[in-house]
């Protein structure tokens, strides 16, 4: 018992003595969140960038689908996935969106930089139809995360 009492307390210790320059944990909270931009907030750069795919304007196809990825140490953003799904088009286009995504700063934990997940909801209303239907089919909709 006295064994694993001085092991617990000697553990944060060993692991603060680590000379490392980034921590690569997956985490969901952060001392310092991700920073997107001084200039645009990321629900306006999401709204701006929606290309309504027509076959869903028809349909009158409407909903959010909620994108999980993680931000790594540099902004990036990676491991893109749907967490629910309204419509393969629409999955497709949210997915596509989430992937232009570029933080400015990264989250930080004591300074440094960590990977953080991250769950970003993307809202595909249908008074957005009208403005948005003429977008054009050869836009890249690679899935770079498979």
């Amino acid at each position: 018992m006295v064994r694993i009492l001085i092991i617990f307390l000697f553990t944060p210790l060993i692991l603060n003595a680590q000379d490392i320059d980034t921590f690569y944990v997956n985490i969901d909270i952060a001392e310092e969140m991700p920073i997107y931009s001084d200039s645009i907030d990321l629900q306006s750069f999401i709204q701006n960038s929606i290309c309504y795919p027509e076959s869903a304007c028809i349909d009158s196809i409407a909903g959010t689908i909620f994108i999980q990825y993680y931000v790594d140490t540099d902004g990036s953003t990676s491991e893109h996935r749907a967490l629910n799904s309204l419509r393969e088009d629409l999955d497709k286009e949210a997915l596509r969106i989430a992937r232009l995504i570029v933080y400015k700063e990264p989250a930080k934990v004591r300074g440094r930089p960590v990977r953080i997940r991250s769950l970003v909801p993307i809202t595909f209303p249908l008074d957005m139809c009208q403005d948005k239907c003429a977008c054009p089919v050869d836009r890249d909709t690679t899935d770079r995360d498979r």
